[in-house]
């Protein structure tokens, strides 16, 4: 227990140095876009396929449950609101937090344990505007855009497979789509994206700042970091989906 309130003190704090120095000087913006590119561009081919086969799934799945009432209709909406609802943002989040949370982990971990992070405070640069804020930043920002491509990709995919094994037509299936997609869905998707976003940068920049043991260190820091990630954007689902539903009701 008192190791679970230290982890979480010191992750508070982390957020809160990086909160401030967001909103001060110097800012290194040619670090942000680089980790724009790196964490976010770097990880399109992973958000594509991942949302491919979320739609076939998701599609066949619907598939079934409506065959039983007669309902293929539904199949559209269905898909669109359990993608862009849940579906999306969670899968989406946890798989891209196993690429780009681990990534940052062993990065920071392995600078530390090389001394790299000293070697910088030494020359007068902070660590935490020069590396940990890009990182955590560029994910937050990056991860809606993605996910928004991975539900897009989805939707494409339950396309092709609803016409072929369902016959639906391309008009009635995107203007189901249209009809499905609310306000509030949008919000929900967006702001969970944003959650999700900012736990994989902070989480996977405190474990790699908390490296201890060298190279052994960083590998249990890095499998730590994952699980702790994977756990904290289920429970932080759970808390977000509890808010969109009393708002929704």
């Amino acid at each position: 227990m008192y190791l679970l309130l230290f982890h979480i003190q010191n992750i508070t704090i982390l957020f809160w140095q990086l909160l401030r120095r967001t909103f001060s000087k110097p800012f290194y913006w040619r670090d942000l876009l680089f980790e724009m590119d790196s964490l976010g561009f770097a990880s399109l081919p992973i958000t594509i396929l991942t949302g491919i086969f979320l739609g076939l799934v998701l599609t066949l799945q619907a598939a079934i449950g409506v065959h039983k009432i007669g309902a293929v209709s539904l199949v559209p909406r269905a898909i669109t609101i359990s993608l862009i609802r849940e579906i999306g943002p969670v899968v989406g989040s946890l798989m891209i937090a196993g690429r780009v949370g681990s990534g940052i982990t062993s990065q920071i971990g392995s600078m530390k344990v090389t001394y790299q992070l000293d070697a910088m405070r030494v020359l007068g640069t902070d660590p935490l505007r020069k590396l940990i804020l890009p990182k955590f930043l560029a994910i937050t920002i990056m991860l809606p855009l993605l996910i928004i491509l991975l539900c897009f990709s989805g939707l494409v995919s339950a396309y092709f497979l609803a016409s072929v094994n369902l016959n639906i037509g391309a008009v009635f299936f995107w203007n189901e789509v249209l009809r499905g997609i609310k306000f509030l869905d949008l919000i929900n998707n967006i702001t969970k994206s944003l959650v999700f976003g900012g736990i994989i940068g902070l989480f996977g920049n405190y474990f790699g700042l908390e490296v201890e043991g060298g190279t052994e260190g960083v590998g249990r820091a890095t499998t730590t970091s994952v699980i702790v990630i994977f756990i904290s954007i289920l429970a932080a689902d759970f808390i977000l989906t509890k808010i969109f539903y009393e708002i929704l009701k």
